[in-house]
């Protein structure tokens, strides 16, 4: 029987070599990986039409609420009582308590307010107690991180009994309701705020933001 030759891999396919072929195969499958790994994020304005809005209050919602409470402390009389002259008069800020079934950015909502008051210049905050702005190298035993160093001057130090204590607390609440109808359900957020007098032990303002209420229907969020 006679045997005919099987044909060289580069006779195969009208006489041409597979390897150009094959590269060219390679280089789209890996731009196309390059492609699909990429990242898919992309910065955008937090107030804008392309902000995610899900079940829960959007940053720019709660953005709003802090800057609202804000203005109404402003507005209010209590800090030129002459019981908190003259100014600035020393405030802590207390508990955050968040009540809600989600993590608003309660830091971030406290940071405008505090710059608010702090920049009125009615208002300074200490540092040695609260549950926001606190920092070590006042709240350790005084001296404690600088004692004992010889390039610092010993009349610089501070020394017990110094720290003064602060007159007014403000405590800030974030209160959240829930309610669930057939076909949609709606989650409502209010941001709560209270100042007391250390001293006297007595609530001297208190305030609500306007409700922040967040439909929810066939998996899409929308604020009403």
């Amino acid at each position: 029987m006679r045997r005919f030759p099987l044909p060289s891999p580069r006779t195969v396919g009208l006489g041409r070599d597979p390897a150009p072929r094959s590269a060219a195969v390679c280089a789209i499958a890996a731009a196309l990986l390059v492609a699909s790994c990429g990242p898919a994020s992309q910065r955008i304005d937090p107030r804008g039409d392309r902000q995610v809005q899900g079940e829960t209050a959007t940053f720019a919602q709660f953005s709003d609420a802090a800057s609202e409470m804000l203005g109404k402390m402003l507005r209010s009389d209590f800090l030129d009582r002459e019981a908190y002259r003259p100014h600035p008069v020393r405030m802590v800020v207390s508990d955050i308590e968040n009540k809600t079934d989600t993590l608003p950015p309660t830091e971030l909502m406290l940071s405008r307010i505090r710059e608010g008051l702090l920049n009125s210049g009615k208002v300074v905050y200490v540092s040695t107690l609260g549950s926001d702005g606190t920092d070590r190298f006042t709240t350790e035993a005084p001296g404690q991180l600088l004692d004992g160093r010889p390039n610092f001057r010993d009349d610089t130090l501070p020394e017990a009994g110094q720290f003064e204590a602060p007159r007014l607390s403000l405590r800030t609440q974030v209160l959240w309701y829930a309610q669930v109808g057939n076909q949609a359900r709606q989650s409502t957020y209010v941001v709560r705020m209270f100042v007391s007098d250390v001293q006297r032990g007595v609530t001297i303002w208190e305030s609500t933001s306007d409700p922040i209420a967040i439909r929810t229907e066939r998996g899409r969020g929308v604020g009403l």
